[in-house]
Order: C-alpha cells, then structure tokens, then sequence
C-alpha cells in the first residue's frame, strides 16, 4: 500500500512510465520530475523538500533549469508547490485523465496515456522547441549554449509565467549544465 502524503496517496511508480513515454517533455523534463517522484519522503508525510540549487547538483544541471521545468510543470499540473517560499514541498502529480488505474501497464495503455498526456501538454500552451529552447530570438552556435544567462518570457499572454527558455538546452558545452 502506498504511503500516505498529506494530499492523498502517493503516486504508484506506474506513474512514472507514463512520463517517460510522454514526446512533449525532453529527457531533462523527465529527469527532473522522476527525481521530485524518487525524493518523496517514506518516513514522513509530505513533498520533496529539495531547493533548486540542491536539484540541480545532484542531478549535473543548471539551477534555472530545474526552476524553469518546475514552473512549466505547475503551469501543465505535473508538479505542485505546497509550503513557505523558503522551503517549500513539491509533490509530483499527472493530469486525472492520465493516471494509470493500475499498478501494471501494457505498453499498449502507456502509449494511450502518454498520448492524453501530450494532448493536456499542448492545450495547456507549450510552444515550438525553437521559442522555448531560444525565445526565438537566437540559435546556438559553437561558441556555447547562452540561453541559460538570459530568461525568456515562456507565456507572454500570461502574467504569472515569468521564465520561457527550455528545460532541455543543446549540449554543446557540457560545464554550461
């Protein structure tokens, strides 16, 4: 039985299945959201207690980028922030429509909730990769990956989003993440 947590159960690792097999988020995305699932506390109630600084380092990124991919999946209703600016508890979540209803899945039915996933992805705003990844304002170069120094605006029709660059930067220098 899974643990209790202080908004519901915690979510099965079926969950998780799901997210890998979403197209709409890139390998960072994922790897940002599995480490909040895998940081859940098992002798506690509550979120993940982890500052963005402290995710980054464990996971080899930049620290705007976990906060950019932790602001798009509260935007997408993939992640919620519970608790004081300080230190706040995120808990991992999907989308109802694409929860698993159980604990073993076909391939067949990840694929289906995958694709509800992307759906629930696009209709919540994501843009194209190049106006995520450069604010459609520049290209990387050999010269390095810049898009990390600068944030862009990721929903300019929306004033609660304030950052737009992509969690998933081209690896053209690796010490940029």
């Amino acid at each position: 039985m899974p643990k209790k947590q202080r908004n519901g159960l915690k979510p099965p690792w079926v969950w998780a299945r799901v997210i890998k097999a979403c197209t709409e988020l890139g390998s960072t995305e994922k790897l940002v959201w599995l480490e909040h699932y895998a940081l859940l506390p098992v002798d506690r109630d509550g979120g993940a207690r982890i500052s963005a600084i402290g995710m980054a380092a464990r996971l080899g990124l930049a620290r705007v980028t976990v906060e950019r991919a932790r602001q798009d999946f509260v935007c997408w209703g993939l992640l919620v922030r519970r608790g004081p600016d300080v230190k706040p508890e995120w808990f991992p979540q999907l989308p109802p429509q694409c929860r698993p209803q159980c604990k073993v899945l076909s391939d067949d039915e990840v694929v289906r909730l995958a694709e509800l996933l992307d759906q629930h992805i696009r209709r919540a705003g994501r843009r194209s990769h190049a106006e995520r990844r450069w604010g459609g304002q520049q290209s990387v170069t050999d010269e390095g990956d810049n898009s990390h120094e600068q944030p862009y605006d990721w929903f300019p029709e929306s004033p609660q989003q304030t950052h737009s660059a992509t969690s998933e930067t081209p690896r053209t220098h690796s010490h940029h993440e």
